[in-house]
């Protein structure tokens, strides 16, 4: 029976590649996050970012390689089995409820760690441990004054946040955040910057994300993703610095 040191990496991505009939879009991807750390994924559009993030949700099955969960091989898992096993991920495209409560959204997420269904007599010790964690939850993310709300009626960062928090209510030890400023404003960006620092401080953390002042501000390491490959990785230091990498994204725009 293989046994897990605390040296080893919780996510591998080995010799992963991603083609759609002849159309290769991820070409030798090699990658590994120790427990903890802050990653961000970058590239021109159309480098491979998001596809690689399918992949390694379990949305997208690998055409050659294999990725690994805390040393067991994921891909080719249901997105739902591997919340099950701790990784979880937002989307894009805002992915609630919007016609429940922000409460109830983050009631349902936590209620799925905790294998139940929604009931109409929710008493008992689990129950109660249910409300608590959502109770804690609201108040970590500062949204307990919106709890009553109607989801779809939030501004977007509201939205946006409650899709992170629903994230983080599952318990993944793994979180994979896709673009999760995109259309805030500079002030939103910067609130939401603070969030996702506060929401995911025991957890590690992948994300795609384009505005280099989000990356900086959250990522301790940095992988550049170029024509399918990765062209780099360090930290957000030695990438900025990275002749390579400022020639990919045309004399030094990372827009």
């Amino acid at each position: 029976m293989t046994t897990k040191s605390a040296a080893d990496p919780v996510l591998v991505v080995r010799g992963v590649a991603k083609s759609f009939g002849p159309i290769a879009v991820l070409d030798e991807i090699n990658m590994s996050l120790a427990a903890g750390e802050r990653r961000a994924v970058i590239g021109p559009n159309g480098a491979g970012k998001s596809t690689l993030f399918n992949l390694v949700s379990g949305r997208f099955a690998v055409t050659k390689g294999s990725i690994l969960l805390n040393n067991k091989r994921i891909d080719g898992t249901a997105p739902h089995r591997l919340n099950r096993m701790g990784l979880s991920r937002s989307f894009q495209i805002t992915q609630i409820f919007k016609g429940l409560s922000l409460y109830d959204n983050i009631y349902l997420a936590v209620m799925s760690r905790h294998k139940r269904r929604w009931a109409i007599s929710r008493f008992g010790p689990v129950w109660k441990m249910i409300h608590q964690e959502t109770e804690q939850l609201l108040d970590l993310a500062q949204l307990t004054p919106l709890a009553r709300k109607q989801a779809g009626t939030l501004a977007y960062s509201e939205q946006r946040a409650l899709e992170i928090c629903m994230t983080v209510a599952t318990g993944p030890s793994i979180i994979l955040l896709d673009e999760p400023t995109a259309g805030m404003s500079r002030s939103e960006t910067s609130n939401m910057v603070a969030f996702i620092d506060r929401m995911t401080k025991n957890c590690t953390l992948m994300m795609v994300e384009h505005d280099m002042d989000v990356v900086f501000g959250l990522a301790d390491t940095i992988s550049v993703l170029a024509n399918g490959r990765i062209l780099a990785t360090g930290t957000p230091e030695a990438i900025r610095n990275n002749q390579q990498v400022q020639d990919a994204y045309l004399n030094g725009s990372t827009e």
